[in-house]
């Protein structure tokens, strides 16, 4: 029996001791892989292939291990954020070495701020006299909308197209609730502060209907008049085509000017080959987004400077995964930007629809003290609402997109009372011994009053 034991003790400590060494092989490998920066070859005659076929984020997360070591694989494209798309396409604007840029549209997901951003890039792309092709096997309308820019659309013939416009889906929790014996109990600043509803009702109040409404048409005229201008059909038609549903099939979409030809994807290339005035069996490269990015050069490393600080996801207390707007990480970064003499003027970039008000507070605090020593400007992405709004009032000039979420500005706070859940269903009961009449304020089990509302 004793043999056994040894045996097994001996297993159990080379095995730890494997998943150790591997462990630390693979930080050491990932720390190599990223800090190598092997150089980038651009064949000339390319094509930037610009497929966007991952989240689309204002900046890549570069503190990632295994995209590191995926970067081992020749295959893998690494996701790269919308400042180096940006800049790639500002790059190849001006690179002789490429002659155009392909939309590889079927899938991708992006908030419309971003897509803006992108298309107004490329619609700037457009004036160096290059081309930009757009090819999916199905459109649905925020791809098409990113499609539209290009000077011809095409899409597979047995492909696709949806143009119904825009929908906005609320959930309503409250009727689940009730049914669990839960009330939540709400102390809300703001009448259109609307996210609370989805817990205290089963519809929508005037107030959060008008500003849904309110949003969601601007965004969608928005967006209808840069298909417009770029595919020369009128608004009006636009939403009467919508509306009707009268078009269906591919044919249908390319009778009404949606779209130039219905192609397979080889005959997508000979029409590029024929645009670029190369042979049929010559081959040309597709340059992808992360490859042309890597082969670029690095920006600002001059004595005077612009700091770009992001801030992305929920607003959260303390430190955070790199995800969120931890306040203790960005109220340093601020401070470290504010307190660097290099640092002329900070640009702060915030996609975030808010969080903590406590956190959103301290990070308010230090973004006030650095526009108190040097000029910050904030520039909105997908979304900055509530608290995402809050830190951004200290600077000196706030921009944001015509499609960026802003505004929901109010507080609020839930607290349930479980009781009917907790005594009735469940025969939990609670006997509470306090100093005082409110000593037992926060209790889940009963409903507040108004003294303490």
């Amino acid at each position: 029996m004793r043999f056994f034991k040894v045996v097994l003790a001996s297993c159990l400590g080379y095995l730890l001791a494997g998943i150790v060494i591997f462990g630390l092989l693979f930080f050491v490998i990932a720390g190599v892989v990223s800090s190598a920066k092997p150089e980038v070859e651009i064949p000339s005659d390319g094509v930037l292939n610009l497929k966007l076929n991952y989240p689309l984020q204002d900046r890549s997360q570069d503190n990632n291990p295994f995209a590191a070591l995926a970067a081992l694989d020749p295959t893998y494209q690494v996701p790269i954020g919308l400042n180096d798309i940006l800049q790639a396409i500002d790059e190849a604007k001006e690179d002789d070495k490429v002659k155009g840029i392909v939309l590889d549209l079927t899938a991708f997901q992006s908030g419309y701020a971003k897509l803006t951003e992108v298309r107004n890039k490329l619609e700037d792309f457009k004036t160096s006299g290059k081309f930009i092709y757009a090819y999916a096997d199905y459109y649905y309308f925020p791809t098409y909308y990113m499609a539209s820019v290009a000077d011809s659309v095409f899409v597979n013939p047995e492909g696709e197209m949806s143009f119904t416009g825009m929908v906005a889906q609320i959930t309503f929790f409250s009727g689940a609730l009730e049914k669990l014996g839960i009330n939540m109990q709400v102390a809300r600043a703001g009448k259109f502060k609307g996210a609370v509803e989805a817990y205290t009702r089963k519809d929508l109040s005037p107030e959060n209907r008008e500003q849904i409404e309110v949003y969601i048409n601007s965004l969608f005229n928005e967006t209808l008049a840069k298909i417009s201008a770029s595919r020369n059909i009128s608004v009006e038609k636009l939403k009467s085509d919508a509306d009707k549903l009268e078009m269906r099939s591919v044919q249908d979409f390319i009778a009404g000017g949606y779209i130039d030809a219905a192609v397979y994807r080889d005959q997508f290339y000979s029409v590029m080959k024929k645009r670029m005035g190369v042979d049929e069996e010559s081959k040309v490269s597709l340059i992808s987004e992360q490859k042309y990015a890597r082969s670029l050069g690095s920006v600002g490393s001059g004595s005077d400077r612009i700091a770009v600080v992001y801030a992305s996801g929920d607003i959260v207390g303390g430190k955070g995964d790199g995800t969120q707007i931890a306040a203790d990480d960005m109220a340093a970064t601020l401070k470290k930007v504010r307190l660097d003499d290099k640092v002329k003027a900070v640009v702060f970039r915030i996609d975030s629809r808010g969080g903590s008000s406590l956190a959103s507070d301290i990070i308010w605090r230090e973004a006030k003290l650095l526009a108190e020593a040097k000029p910050l400007i904030v520039s909105m992405s997908d979304v900055a609402a509530s608290g995402g709004y809050y830190i951004a009032t200290p600077a000196r000039k706030i921009v944001a997109e015509a499609t960026t979420i802003t505004g929901s500005i109010g507080v609020f706070g839930l607290i349930p009372n479980a009781g009917e859940l907790l005594n009735k269903k469940l025969g939990l009961d609670f006997e509470y011994v306090g100093t005082g009449k409110h000593s037992d304020m926060g209790r889940i089990d009963r409903n507040m009053t108004a003294e303490e509302r």
